[in-house]
């Protein structure tokens, strides 16, 4: 991700970005939650690819989000296949994608006054800096069924 991309990012948005990598790299690697966490904090640029303060970012959003994807795991992904098409799409979803879709669902379930809107409009940028296709269309899709049902 381009340095004038996360510019344009709040601080919440920022939060929600590196919780989504630190999963991914979770997910990649194996690593402990907690050590990814800690490494964050100490260092944002170990996620985001720009010098900035953790001033700047939401750490405590960042954690939260992390830490409660991790926990709620399988309930965030029996949601994701009830809202995908057929549940064989869900289980084809690329690891990002999937990933991504976690940390916005959780948010619904969490951060209830947070407008769904907000949450839904983040993840979907959050995509549009990593893929260029059908993927964005397909988190906010995926994402407002969930948001309407919950």
């Amino acid at each position: 991700m381009r340095n004038e991309e996360l510019k344009k990012f709040s601080a919440k948005t920022l939060a929600r970005l590196a919780a989504v990598q630190a999963l991914y790299r979770v997910s990649v690697s194996g690593e402990d939650i907690l050590d990814v966490i800690k490494q964050f904090i100490k260092n944002p640029e170990v996620l985001l690819e720009e010098t900035r303060t953790v001033m700047d970012i939401d750490t405590e959003l960042f954690s939260l989000i992390v830490k409660g994807v991790e926990k709620n795991k399988a309930d965030i992904d029996s949601m994701i296949e009830g809202a995908a098409s057929n549940k064989t799409q869900a289980k084809r979803f690329e690891l990002l994608l999937k990933t991504i879709l976690r940390a916005g669902i959780f948010e619904f379930m969490e951060n209830q006054s947070v407008p769904k809107d907000i949450i839904i409009n983040d993840y979907m940028e959050i995509t549009h800096s990593f893929f260029n296709a059908k993927e964005p269309a397909l988190v906010n899709a995926v994402l407002d069924n969930i948001g309407k049902r919950m």
